[in-house]
């Protein structure tokens, strides 16, 4: 699938009409008519999205303000006695 056709398709709910999408093989529009929670998904296609999901989700852990780094104070000492801060 052409991605703004998938990205629009992916986008409606059940009973909703898509704007016009122009793709590789003209202009479309699509209606949802239902989704069926019971059908498997390819692996591949679920490979895919678990690993697009953890790239989203570290992209936004690491533009957030709230990232920190715990570790022990012997862990702490350690790290910086290698890097020469501490003796």
């Amino acid at each position: 699938m052409d991605p703004p056709f998938e990205a629009a398709a992916f986008a409606l709910q059940p009973g909703q009409l898509s704007a016009v999408i122009q793709g590789a093989n003209g202009y479309h529009i699509i209606q949802l008519l239902e989704r069926d929670p019971a059908r498997a998904i390819p692996a591949d296609q679920l490979t895919s999205q678990r690993q697009k999901a953890f790239t989203d989700w570290l992209a936004s852990r690491r533009s957030s303000q709230d990232v920190k780094l715990q570790m022990s104070q012997p862990a702490r000492d350690w790290i910086l006695s290698r890097i020469g801060i501490r003796p």
